[in-house]
């Protein structure tokens, strides 16, 4: 079974890290987006997000203050696990990789107001349904 995890990233502001996907991307371009990806063969789902994380945003977080708010199977054969963190102090350096053309801090209210995509990746649903119905 393959494993992908996303994480949702909080400002001491409480205001959401959000990306926008790329033209290059291979799926959804231009289409918002949260940090995170396959988790590899020999990585723990936590090890896993903190690379992805590195490598999309350049941020380096602490595994220890990593809280996994979802981890359940999908039925096309994939386990998927949603994270928190919550960055302390002044707004990060973002330094976004190819796969994401721009990024922003939105609020949470901001984000599930915006409009879902007809064809919408199901990863940003889950997140989004998500935050919906919990607080962060």
């Amino acid at each position: 079974m393959k494993r992908s995890a996303k994480i949702i990233i909080t400002d001491d502001n409480d205001n959401i890290l959000v990306l926008r996907r790329s033209l290059s991307h291979p799926f959804w371009g231009k289409h918002l987006d949260f940090p995170g990806g396959i988790i590899e063969k020999d990585e723990t789902p936590e090890t896993g997000i903190l690379r992805e994380v590195k490598e999309e945003t350049g941020l380096d977080l602490d595994e220890d203050n990593l809280k996994l708010d979802i981890s359940k199977n999908k039925n096309f054969g994939y386990h998927a696990f949603v994270f928190e963190y919550n960055l302390k102090g002044n707004e990060p350096d973002i330094k976004i990789s190819w796969e994401h053309d721009k990024y922003q801090w939105i609020s949470k209210k901001e984000l599930i107001d915006l409009s879902m995509p007809e064809e919408v990746d199901w990863f940003y649903k889950l997140i989004v349904e998500y935050l919906k119905n919990n607080s962060i």
